[in-house]
């Protein structure tokens, strides 16, 4: 194997444009085999760490405890990333042949197989393997959306009743939850039924295509798009502010230590469930409620009241 390594780090060597090209497409399969031994590899394992645990004795229950930390280990991955690869490679190995053999042929990317065992995950191993002999002659053919798309469509058509029980209990689950993006930025995610969340996006097109069509412009930036119409306008419709002129009316705690804010020091500072940001851009947050460099113009500052009485701005901390 370290020679297999060691040859694709000189691959390139000497390899003209149209070698290249073909190189990164066998590249690619080479990719798909590795996983699909990976995936082989790894129920060997749990298979032989289970049967020796039975033999020692040990209860059913616990026989397969610490073998997805072990891959996981492997592979240079979370304890709980390694449980899910496990997972994958047992539904591959030991209900879908015929995706198995596409990603070990290079027919199909790691991805593709992924969203093929997702989109049956909820299925007996015998439906999912019938969802596998259905979509085996179309592996290779399909783009990955629309191989997700037919493998959940037969999912639906096995085991109707079982995914309208599931889909009844989710409903349960909805939520809203933020994380962190790159240059500041965050993620806004809504989890709701399907109606709903279809309903919220076309009220948002709407409302965009009508200001579009209007014309509107926004100080510093000029006319936007429709992406940008639509964020600004679900940002507008929850807390009541136009994101592109006003701060908003709420407490924010940004985390920044005393050199960053008043002296114009280079820490960056933090917000809670958001993350790190810029020095420059916590200064600005601190002062306008906004990050956005249009806020600065905007006659907005931290402490004027609106409507409810509720204090505007941000609350900085030291460390």
């Amino acid at each position: 194997m370290q020679e297999v390594v060691d040859w694709l780090g000189r691959a390139v060597e000497g390899v003209d444009d149209a070698g290249r090209v073909d190189l990164i497409g066998r590249l690619e399969a080479v990719k798909g085999a590795a996983e699909a031994t990976q995936a082989r590899v790894s129920c060997a394992l749990a298979e032989s760490i289970e049967t020796g645990r039975a033999a020692a004795g040990v209860a059913a229950g616990k026989r397969s405890v610490g073998v997805g930390a072990q891959v996981a280990l492997a592979r240079r991955e979370s304890p709980w990333r390694g449980s899910r690869h496990l997972g994958m490679a047992k539904a591959l190995v030991g209900e879908m042949p015929a995706t198995l053999a596409a990603l070990q042929t290079g027919q199909i990317s790691a991805w593709a197989a992924t969203l093929v065992v997702r989109a049956t995950a909820c299925l007996s191993a015998q439906h999912r393997g019938l969802v596998d002999a259905r979509i085996g002659p179309r592996l290779g053919e399909l783009s990955e959306k629309h191989l997700e798309a037919l493998a959940r469509s037969l999912a639906y058509e096995l085991d109707p009743a079982g995914f309208v029980d599931r889909a009844r209990r989710a409903v349960s689950e909805r939520r809203v939850s933020v994380r962190p993006a790159p240059d500041a930025m965050a993620y806004l995610s809504a989890l709701l039924p399907m109606g709903e969340a279809v309903g919220c996006f076309a009220a948002l097109k709407q409302a965009a295509d009508a200001a579009l069509a209007a014309g509107t412009v926004v100080p510093g930036e000029g006319t936007r798009t429709r992406d940008q119409v639509m964020a600004d306008e679900l940002v507008t419709r929850i807390t009541g502010v136009n994101p592109a002129t006003e701060g908003f009316p709420v407490e924010v705690h940004v985390v920044m230590d005393e050199d960053t804010l008043f002296h114009g020091g280079p820490a960056s500072g933090r917000v809670p469930h958001a993350g790190p940001i810029p020095a420059t851009l916590a200064r600005l947050l601190a002062r306008t409620g906004s990050t956005r460099p249009a806020a600065e113009t905007s006659g907005f500052s931290p402490g004027r009241r609106r409507g409810s009485g509720a204090c505007s701005g941000i609350l900085a901390t030291g460390r």
